[in-house]
């Protein structure tokens, strides 16, 4: 199974070897790790930015994915380095830490080196939502949870699996969605949905 993100939309591959059989091997190839050894070897933390020391150094005020459940948020050290991947609410790709802010909520994939998380990618933290649009304006919805910005790139599906548009949510439809929490505006971001 392989996760896939472009910009905000996630996709799931799954890749099937056929009918209960299992491919060996090559003699030349080089073994790689299974699923279950990458997701153990790669850690995530999630949380807020607390500081960012440009070029490669931010502190999150969070959890590590390995942090036992009844654990606080804690600060946790962070270090990018070349080849790390930047997605940043609600932009999309962005080239470095320097076009991150306090406050962003991230997730960040990697792996501890001595008492530093060294990141493999950078992404904003998505949360769930469910509801019924209450009111609708322009590029914004209304919801029991409250009000929901409309990403100008929004794309969602209806129950068919066909791809729309954000125009598609008006008031009295149930939906499914992701947003995110943008700091610079302090608005939620709707960035996909799918309708009921």
């Amino acid at each position: 199974m392989t996760l896939v993100r472009d910009k905000f939309s996630l996709f799931l591959v799954i890749l099937t070897t056929g009918c209960g059989g299992s491919l060996a091997p090559l003699p030349t190839q080089t073994p790689t790790l299974s699923y279950s050894q990458r997701i153990a070897a790669e850690l995530v933390v999630n949380g807020e930015i607390k500081e960012i020391k440009l070029p490669s150094t931010l502190t999150i005020w969070g959890y590590v994915s390995s942090d036992a459940p009844s654990t606080s948020p804690h600060e946790v050290p962070i270090q990018v380095k070349d080849g790390t991947k930047f997605s940043r609410c609600p932009v999309g790709i962005v080239d470095s830490l320097a076009d991150f802010m306090i406050g962003d909520k991230v997730v960040i994939e990697g792996q501890w080196e001595g008492e530093t998380f060294m990141a493999n990618s950078l992404q904003p933290l998505f949360y769930s939502v469910e509801g019924i649009v209450t009111a609708q304006k322009v590029n914004q919805i209304e919801t029991a949870s409250g009000t929901l910005v409309l990403d100008e790139n929004v794309r969602g599906f209806n129950q068919m699996g066909e791809q729309i548009s954000g125009d598609e949510l008006k008031v009295g439809i149930s939906f499914y969605g992701d947003f995110c929490d943008d700091p610079t505006s302090a608005q939620r971001i709707l960035v996909g949905f799918r309708l009921k």
